[in-house]
């Protein structure tokens, strides 16, 4: 049996991150979408349960910023 090189082992953990991290995006992402096709606007903190709405901010950021990740939001315009 061979062993891996801890270098190795380092970069196949970070992609394994890098691939939880973006399934977790993706999940905040697409409960944003559902939950403004459902409601029929842009969703709010209080549509959500706490620990939901803390899941979505954690993997997204702020809540202006997580709307806009889901593209349900234009960017704010730098000055």
């Amino acid at each position: 049996m061979q062993t891996l090189s801890a270098d190795c082992v380092e970069r196949v953990f970070c992609l394994v991150k890098i691939m939880v991290s973006n399934k977790k995006k993706e999940w905040a992402i697409e409960t944003l979408r559902q939950k403004s096709e459902e409601i029929g606007r842009l969703p709010k903190k209080t549509d959500f349960d706490v620990a939901t709405m803390s899941r979505i901010k954690a993997f997204l950021g702020p809540w202006p910023r997580a709307l806009e990740s889901a593209g349900l939001k234009e960017p704010k315009q730098k000055r």
